[in-house]
Parts: structure tokens; sequence; C-alpha cells
């Protein structure tokens, strides 16, 4: 093309991408109008044309492409069949009206038989189907590669996995599944075959297995058609077996081989093989001995893998003689390199699981000796409390306490220096962390129900150990961790645990004021330790949960959440984030927009999504290109995780309840598109990360995270819920003025919704009240009484006045009980004072009634609620308007009064609160309840005064003011609201 003609198609490149559509279809149209010619002219405009929301728009897009695509002669020109392509690809997603697929297929066959000797061409067929993930054209496009250029061998291998993905492809029939599977078995089989048995041959035939990745690619074709032992015998053999030319030292072929004899019950073979691994790997053998010197096992051969096949092939054969085998092999390698972690843990294991009742073999360690040796080991790593947790358990609690004193007293001649350590202070301190973690979990996890004595103790030792340990920490890197900052944190934790707990006579300001010390406690370390991330997640978990939503997204930036990090991290504060602070922060202007305004950053959170559709594909063609085969497939699944993911789809619906409820306009650049939804994925993925937050939790019971969650765990029945909504509030906004004679054409869209909120709510269906807060069912109870009505209205022939007055009245019903419930928590709030005399400070009462994240949600989730019914009522209105209308016209002048009270009695609620909190003293009272001295005439709590003595007064005023600023600003966002 001319240089001309490529400035004025970059103008049309440029309008598409700013989305101004219109704009780039007069560019095009203008050009043709002037007699400009050109295939790439015409495929520019019809991908602007099947860009457009438009139906009619689609279908002349697809009319331009379809007639380009079946041009006499073929268009050959790459340019323009991409182009091409591209649109018709944008008519794939539209559905299968259009039958993209099969013409994109077309059009690139037609090419290669005008041009059959071009590869360039061809390439590019199978590169372009590959990506667009066409695998029957893709497997079509490298037979036919690897057929015309058989001296090129990777279009061989091509072939091989265009044939195996085919018949992996949820799509595939069971025909092709047969045939393909056959054909790339066939295919690589006849490579692993043309491998020299020699090893000493360098020039092997073309296409036999040269790599460690055509290697996986067999052992994934061989697996997929069920030959195991085939598989095995490859992996054993001289040629392409683990010590191979092939392999090139690849260690994942050893975990494949472990992975096969297990799948297969071949146990003697698997347990000979361990052994002789960990004896190669043996100080002794493996050459890091010297003159008999103990030293560190060889790395490779030191794998955790190799010990657990070790230890399942001894279940497996469960003879006495390999039992005694098993234990003086691990035995034998532990006396050899007494640092080797994995060998000790086998011990554990194998003192667990292997050892047989009444069969003792000779002379093990039992179990508690072996847990105390791997403490004194390892005391000082952070990797000692997970790698102990499990085998704790096992022992009787006389055990636990036997071994917890053993673990002090170890720690103490630490500090005294009869066991020799570098930096003895900082190596006793690392212990004692670990000590703790072990309290936690023997103390207060293991048991069902410990006192709030026993927390407050062991509390006090947490906050005590940090705080000697604050001196160590002189000298350290701003971004380095605090020697001593894992027990502040399970101080933190623990306060948790009482929030949460029944016993001790805990109530509801008690478990207020727990949280307030927790929070408290992680900000006083994070002004230490500027990057814990532990204690930043748990901070933001913290603040959520006490209603200080803006101090928690204030927080979050701290975690550092890049890219992709946000389908695993994010949630931690975008979960039920439009009911719980959908406006921007204030006064925050250090951050960056987006992390100050909960729409922009979730907009940021789903630009990752797009980012990554378009990227992964891209990864996909370049391991193709450069031989890595076997990795393709896990790009693949790769990108089926972030398409499909839960985290997308919460993300999207949040944004749109936002828009709605803080009335964004749809033509905003920063509101979602309201003219449509796009359907849920058919297989949603969960790719949250919930083992991220440190956990001492008993490894059978719930991780510590679940303490901290706001309200149940979202997953596929709540976003199938509010995806519904969504589909019901889009309903209402663009149904309304359609005309009678429409009606019909409508009855099965909101028939659709109605079903699938019938199908929701079904009594049966418990994974829905297990994923929904109280607020979000009453919602969603709702939105389903609302498209039952509608629905009604749209199928009624006759009695339609009588179907809508029923409906208004039920709707009224909904409005009644809740107002009931919005008086009564009114009335309290207005009951209570708060007294503000020197004398006493009524703390314990004002934790009663400072807000949480419920009330918040609630608030929020009420008002959502009245918007639907508004929607409703408007709907009833605006059809009794419309030309010839059957609809009569009905009063809703009695549901829009109601929706008024409730609206201003939540208003109310909040105001109230809000005025309280500005009164005088709730500092000291905030600040007396932190400290542990509400009711209490002595003082302080024992606790209360630890921290006290950690934070100071003055410190804890300042944050204690950070916090109620923190409510008020919440309590304004539920003020802000107006009703649509």
């Amino acid at each position: 093309m001319s240089s001309v003609a490529d400035r004025r198609n970059q103008q049309i490149w440029d309008a598409i991408e700013n989305d101004n559509l219109k704009q780039a279809l007069q560019l095009c149209t203008k050009r043709l109008k002037k007699g400009e010619k050109g295939d790439y002219l015409l495929a520019l405009k019809a991908h602007v044309l099947t860009l457009s929301i438009s139906r009619a728009q689609n279908d002349e897009g697809f009319a331009d492409a379809h007639a380009l695509a079946s041009k006499v002669p073929p268009i050959t020109d790459v340019e323009v069949l991409r182009l091409l392509q591209l649109a018709l690809s944008n008519l794939e997603a539209r559905g299968d009206r259009y039958n993209a697929k099969e013409s994109i297929a077309k059009l690139w066959e037609r090419a290669i038989k005008a041009k059959p000797g071009d590869e360039a061409l061809a390439r590019e067929w199978f590169l372009k189907t590959f990506q667009d993930r066409d695998w029957r054209s893709a497997q079509k496009a490298a037979m036919s590669l690897q057929k015309t250029y058989s001296k090129k061998r990777e279009y061989y291998f091509w072939a091989v996995l265009s044939c195996y993905l085919l018949c992996v492809w949820m799509d595939a029939t069971e025909s092709e599944r047969k045939i393909f599977g056959a054909l790339a078995y066939r295919m690589i089989s006849k490579a692993a075959s043309d491998v020299p048995d020699d090893p000493e041959i360098l020039l092997s035939p073309g296409r036999a297995i040269q790599t460690p990745h055509e290697l996986h690619l067999l052992l994934s074709v061989y697996r997929q058609q069920g030959y195991k032992a085939e598989a095995l015998g490859i992996l054993d053999s001289n040629n392409s077996g683990v010590s191979s030319a092939a392999a090139k030292g690849d260690w994942s072929f050893v975990r494949e081989k472990l992975d096969l004899l297990e799948e297969l019950g071949i146990w003697e073979m698997e347990w000979d093989f361990c052994k002789m691994l960990l004896d190669e790997a043996s100080p002794r053998n493996s050459g890091n001995g010297i003159d008999g010197n103990l030293t560190a096992p060889d790395t490779k051969g030191d794998d955790w893998r190799v010990w657990q096949g070790l230890l399942v092939a001894a279940r497996g054969i469960n003879g006495e003689e390999n039992r005694k085998s098993t234990i003086d092999t691990i035995q034998l390698f532990i006396d050899q390199s007494r640092t080797s972690r994995n060998a000790r843990l086998a011990l554990l294991d194998y003192l667990v699981h292997n050892s047989s009742a009444g069969q003792p073999v000779p002379a093990p360690p039992d179990l508690i000796s072996a847990c105390q040796s791997h403490f004194e080991t390892f005391s000082t790593k952070t990797c000692c409390f997970d790698d102990m947790r499990c085998y704790v358990e096992y022992l009787e609690q006389s055990q636990r306490k036997d071994y917890l004193e053993h673990c002090r007293q170890f720690a103490k001649k630490m500090l005294t220096g009869e066991i020799s350590k570098k930096e003895p202070k900082v190596a006793s301190i690392a212990a004692l962390v670990n000590i703790l973690k072990f309290e936690y979990l023997i103390d207060l996890s293991l048991d069902s129900d410990p006192t709030s004595i026993v927390a407050e103790d062991f509390i006090v030792s947490c906050i005590s150990i940090y705080k000697s340990s604050l001196p160590l920490s002189f000298g350290l890197e701003p971004t380095d961790t605090q020697y001593g900052d894992d027990s502040c944190i399970l101080a933190a934790m623990s306060l948790v645990r009482l929030a949460n707990s029944p016993s001790g006579g805990n109530t509801f300001s008690h478990s207020r004021g727990y949280l307030l010390q927790a929070a408290a406690l992680l900000e006083f370390l994070v002004s230490r330790s500027r990057h814990n991330f532990q204690a930043i997640l748990l901070l933001v978990r913290l603040y959520g949960l006490l209603g200080a939503c803006s101090l928690a997204m204030e927080a979050s930036p701290r975690l550092s959440i890049k890219q992709i990090q946000n389908d695993t991290l994010a949630h931690n504060i975008f979960s039920r984030i439009s009911t719980l602070h959908p406006y921007q922060v204030v006064g925050l202007n250090h951050l960056e927009k987006g992390d100050r305004d909960p729409s922009l950053g979730l907009l940021k959170a789903l630009m990752v999504y797009e980012k990554s559709a378009a990227q992964i594909p891209d990864l996909a063609k370049m391991a193709l290109e450069k031989g890595s085969v076997d990795q393709v497939e896990g790009f693949l699944e790769f990108a089926d995780k972030v398409r499909n993911s839960i985290c997308k789809v919460m993300w999207t619906l949040e944004r749109r309840r936002i828009a709605r409820l803080i009335r964004t306009k749809s033509s905003s650049p920063e509101g979602p598109d309201f003219d449509h939804i796009e359907p849920l994925p058919y297989n949603i993925t969960d790719n949250r990360d919930y083992e991220v937050m440190i956990s001492c939790e008993g490894s059978k019971l719930p991780r510590f995270e679940e303490f901290v969650r706001v309200g149940p765990k979202p997953m596929i029945q709540w976003a199938r819920a509010f995806h519904c909504s969504e589909q019901l509030s889009l309903y209402l906004a663009t149904k309304s003025n359609s005309l009678p004679e429409d009606q019909l054409r409508h009855l099965q869209e909101i028939g659709d919704i109605s079903d699938t909120f019938k199908e929701l709510l079904n009594e049966s269906n418990d994974a829905l009240s297990w994923e929904l807060t109280d607020s979000e069912k009453q919602f969603v109870e709702l939105q389903a009484l609302l498209a039952e009505e509608l629905k009604l209205i749209a199928g009624a022939e006759s009695n339609l006045k009588d179907v809508v007055n029923d409906g208004l009245q039920r709707v009224m019903q909904w409005l009644d009980k809740r107002l009931e419930a919005a008086d009564v928590l009114v009335q309290g709030v207005k009951n209570l004072h708060i007294q503000t005399n020197d004398e006493s400070t009524d703390a314990t009462g004002l934790l009663t009634r400072i807000p949480d994240w419920k009330l918040l949600h609630e608030s929020y989730t009420t008002f959502e609620a009245l918007n639907s019914i508004s929607a409703y009522t408007r709907f009833i209105d605006t059809r009794t308007k419309v030309p010839k209308s059957p609809l009569p016209k009905a009063t809703t002048s009695a549901a829009k009064q109601r929706i008024d009270t409730l609206y201003q009695a939540v208003r109310a609620r909040a105001a109230g609160i809000k005025n309280q909190l500005s009164e005088s003293g709730v500092v000291s009272a905030l600040v007396d309840s932190a400290f542990g001295r509400e009711g209490k005439e002595e003082g302080s709590s024992a606790v209360g005064t630890v921290i006290e003595g950690l934070v100071g007064e003055s410190w804890m005023e300042m944050h204690v003011a950070r916090v109620i600023e923190s409510w008020q600003e919440g309590l304004d966002g539920v003020l802000r609201v107006k009703l649509q």
C-alpha cells in the first residue's frame, strides 16, 4: 500500500481504538464513495461493522466479509486474510447465527489452494486457526504443512499437537476423539521409535524425539489414550528414558515416572527406584562428603516427591521386611545429613502412616521425640510450624504439652548460649515465634472452646515477645520484616478468635472491642514493617469487618497487587464492595485514583482480563514457534481459567451495581455499558487464593481467613443470582416503552429470568443460602417476585388489572416487613446516648452502635432493592401511557410512599449513628475499649495493659480518631445515595 493509504487506514484504526465506531465507519464509507478500491479497505469496513452492537450492521458486515471470502480469484494477501478472519471472529462471539467459523475455514482453504507452494501463507493459516482455537482447521493446516514440507521437523510435531488438542477439546465428537487421538498416538510413537538405541549416535532421523518438550508431548498423548504402561516403558528405555539424551536431565521426568508407577500400582519397582535415587543423593554417595564429614545431600535427589514415593510404595507393599528397610533408609539418610528437611519429614510421615500397630519395626524413635528433633533442627526457620502441624495433631494432649515444654526449654538454652547459634537473641525470637504458633494450634484451635483466660494469657505472651524483639530490629532495611512480627500477628489473630468465640460471656460490644484491639496492633506493626504482607492483608480484612472501609482501601495498595494477581487476591478488597463503600474515598490524594475509587479499581482489575485474552494466545504461539509444544496446553488451560474466572464475573456485576447505586450515567467513560450484559461463562473457574493468609488452625479445620470474611464466600450461585438481577434491571430499563405488539417477544426473555430465580430459590438449593448474606437473600427474593409479576403481566391476556394490583400488593407486603424492622432499629438509635462526663464514659454502650460492615451492607442493599421497586413502578406507569396499551392505569402511589418511608428510615439510622459518633467523649470511650478499661474500676485488662505499654495512649487516640473518621465517611456514603 502507498504511504497515503497507510495514513488513512491508521486514522480508521485510531477511531476503532477510541471506541468511536461511528467515525471509523464514516471514514471507510467516505473513501469508498470517492471511488477508492482495494480489498483491505473493504475488509476494514466489514471489521468496523462487525464490532457494532447493532444487529443490522452485523448483518451488513457479515455480507461484506462473506462476499470478499467468496471472491474469485480468492484473496491471498495475508494482511487482508487476517483482517477478514478478525471480522468473522467478531461475529462468532455473537453466537452460531452467522456460522463464522466455517466461513473462516473456507477463506483460508481457498487461499491455500490458489497458492499451494506458499509456505508463509500455509504457516499463517495454521497459526491463526491455532490462536482462534479452531482445532479442526488447525489440524488440517498442520497436516498439510508436515506433508508438503516434510524436511521441517517442527511441522510434524505441530501436527501431533493439533491432533492431540482436537481429541481433548470438549466440543469434539466421540468419533473425532477416537480418530485424531489414534492418529496422534501413531505419529508420536513413530517419532519415539526413530530415536537411535545407541546414545553415542548424534544424528537421529529428522522426526525423532530430540527434546524434553517433545518427550512431554509423547507422555501427554500416551496418557490421554490410556497407554500408561507403554509410557512407563518409554521412561525406562535407554534412548528416550529419564536418563536419555532427549530428557536432558529434566527432573520432571522422574516425577512423571513416579506418578505412572503409582497409577499402575507397581509398588516394588517404585520403592527400588526411589531407594536408588536417595542412595545417589546421599552425601556419602553424591560426592559431597569429604573425609567422612556429614554435609548437605544432593538437592535434586533429596526431593520430597522421591521420599513421598518411597513411603507410598512401602504402604503398597505392606510387608514387615520392607517396613524395616524403609525406616533404615530414612534413618541412615538422617544420620548422614542431619540438615535434610525432607528426610526428617519422611520419618514423621512414616511414624504416622506407615508403621503397623502390633508389628513394631526395630527401635524406631517415637513420634514425640521425632517431633522434638525436627523442632531442634529447624526451630529458627519459618517452615517449622507448617512442617510439623499435622504431626503434632497426632500426639495425645499430654504429649502435646510435653512437646511445648521441650520446645520452650530448647529456646531458653538457645538464648543463654548453651546451644550455639549465630545471633542467639534473634534465633531465640524466631524459635519463640514458632512455639507461639504451636501454642495457638494446641490451646486455641484444637481446643473446641478455649476459655477467654487462656486466650488472653496467650495474647499477653505474644505482645510481650513482640515488644522484646523490637530493639533487635534496629538497622534492618525499611523493606525487611522485623524479627518478631509474626508474634504480633498471632496476637491479632487470637483477638479475632475471641471476637468470634461463644464462651467467656462474650457480647456484641466485647466482639467490637476485640476487633478494635486487633486492628490497633496491626496498624502499629505496619507502621514499623511497612511491607509486611500478612499484616497488611489481615488489616484490610479487619477494617472491612469493622465497617472502616475507607481505611481498608487506603491499606490495600500496600499489598502491591499487580496484573494477574488481581484474579487471585483482589477479592480481599472488592468482595461486596458495591454494598460496603461504593463511593470514592475522600482525602487520599497521595493514592492513584484507581486505588481510592472502587469503580475505577474494578475497571483496572477487569482490564487485566482483556489484556490476558490478547496476550495468552500470543504466548502460546511463541511457545509453539520455539518448539515448546508441551507448554501450549498449559497456556490454553490458563487462558480458560482467566476467561471463565468468577472474579471477572463478580467485578463486572459489582461495577454495574455501583454505577446504578450512585447514579453513574451510562454515557460516562467510567460507567458500564447498560445496553447489554454478557452471558455467564459455561464453566466458571475460581482462582481466588484463600491460602495466602497465615493460618495456624488445625489442618482439618477451616482456615483462619474464614473468621475475617465480610459475609459468606460468593461463588457460582451468588454470581447466577446477581447476574439474573442485572438482567431484570436491564429488562425494566429497556422494555417499558415497547409497543403492545412487541410484548409477546419479551415474554420469553422475562420468563427465562423468572425461571432462573425460581431455580435459585428452590428449597433444595442449599448452595444459595451458603453464599448470600441475609440482606442479599431478601434482595434476591424481591427480584424473583418482581420477575414473576412481570412475567404475568407480559403473558396476561385477560384480567390484567387484577394481575397488576396483585403484584403491587405483594411488593407492598415486602416493603411493610422491611419497614417494621427499620422502625425498631431507628428507635433503638434514638434511645441510646453517650455519657460524656469525666466520671463515666459509656464505652460498652457506644460499642453496641458503632457501624460495622453489616450495617453498611444492609443499608446499600436496601437502597438497591428500593431502586428495583421504583423501576418496577415506573415500568407500570410507563406501560399505561403507551398508545393502545392493554394495561390499565394502576395506582402506584401507595408503593412509592412506602419506598420513600423505608428510604428515609435507613437514612435516619445512619444519620443518628453518625451524629452520636460526632459527640464529645467518643474518642476516649473507644480508647478505653481498646485498652480493655470498660466496666473495670481497677484499671485495664491484662491484654489492654500490654497493648497500652506497647503503643501508648496518644498513639491510640490518633488511631481511634482515624477509625471514627472512616466510620463517618462510610455513613456519609449511605446519606449520599439518591433513589432513581
